[in-house]
């Protein structure tokens, strides 16, 4: 099971707790009520880690102009939202980060949406497999197809939804 939330923000200083507010609320609907002891501290490698359970799930935060969101799971999750005013980064960045193949699939739908999802879809991606963007997270994952949105290698599935002018791109082990 996968759980999913999202908390909307009125300005940029309220970023860490919008995201914490979406943690929270997709832990709670992992795992129902939660224990008064529970934290959300920031791992070694940069990722949210959850402390205070037995047994702790996987947990994602991502932010955007206008929201936060938070994917929780007992598989490793990656969730990543990336709006659209920011396809002209992506454009500029993706000889750097992306395949020519990556790019092309952008390319070919010649749209800012295609370009938010699939950078997206690689930095959920990298978040899933917990290797950090300056590590070369985003080049270790390759994307097949942007619509529907698969990968190549390693053997992910994905989901990709849009809210406004945002794509969500949920990423995680294929599941056998």
């Amino acid at each position: 099971m996968i759980a999913l939330a999202e908390a909307r923000r009125s300005g940029r200083d309220d970023a860490w707790h919008a995201g914490r507010e979406a943690a929270r609320e997709a832990l709670r609907q992992l795992l129902g009520a939660l224990p008064a002891s529970l934290e959300i501290v920031r791992a070694a490698d940069g990722a949210p880690e959850v402390r205070g359970l037995v047994a702790a799930p996987w947990l994602s935060i991502s932010h955007g102009r206008e929201r936060s969101v938070a994917a929780a799971s007992w598989h490793p999750i990656g969730i990543d939202l990336c709006d659209e005013h920011h396809a002209r980064s992506v454009r500029r960045v993706a000889t750097r980060f992306l395949s020519v193949e990556e790019g092309a699939l952008a390319q070919a739908a010649g749209s800012d949406a295609a370009w938010a999802a699939l950078w997206a879809l690689k930095e959920a991606a990298a978040k899933a497999l917990r290797v950090g963007l300056l590590a070369g997270g985003l080049r270790k994952s390759r994307l097949a197809s942007l619509e529907p949105p698969r990968f190549a290698w390693p053997a992910l599935e994905a989901q990709l939804v849009r809210a406004g002018r945002s794509a969500i791109a949920v990423v995680g082990p294929a599941q056998p």
